[in-house]
């Protein structure tokens, strides 16, 4: 039987993402959609981060964090836009043009922010295997 009290530890990365995959949303002032970022790369990559995490496991290897979409870190874009769009269009002849004098006031303008997977990254351990462990067995 062998008892551990010593531990190794070691990163689990994940970085297999698709090229140029984002997520985006209209920037709400005081707003966060990082979380909603997370959970739309989670939700497409988890089957695979699973799987990886449990080779890891299978080699000894513990989760030390949660393997959920909080452990993705993602890389925020923030743009302006200053154009009309078709949906600006949809809002005057909805609004009977009360939305064009607003926005004439405050300005065309959008505020977007775009969010890029940068890497799945938890803190891993296991039982360090002594060299004394090793000629016991």
């Amino acid at each position: 039987m062998v008892t551990a009290t010593e531990w190794e530890y070691a990163y689990f990365t994940y970085r297999e993402w698709t090229p140029h995959e984002s997520w985006g949303s209209v920037y709400a002032p005081g707003g966060d959609a990082a979380p909603l970022a997370r959970n739309f790369f989670w939700d497409n990559h988890r089957d695979n981060i699973v799987a990886e995490v449990r080779q890891w496991r299978l080699q000894g290897w513990e989760p030390l964090d949660n393997v959920d979409a909080q452990a993705i870190k993602l890389r925020p874009t923030d743009f302006i836009t200053r154009s009309v769009d078709p949906v600006d269009v949809l809002l005057w002849l909805m609004t009977f043009g009360i939305a064009l004098i607003v926005q004439l006031l405050t300005g065309i303008s959008r505020h977007y922010v775009t969010y890029t997977p940068v890497e799945f990254r938890v803190r891993m351990r296991r039982p360090k295997t002594t060299t004394a462990e090793l000629q016991a067995a």
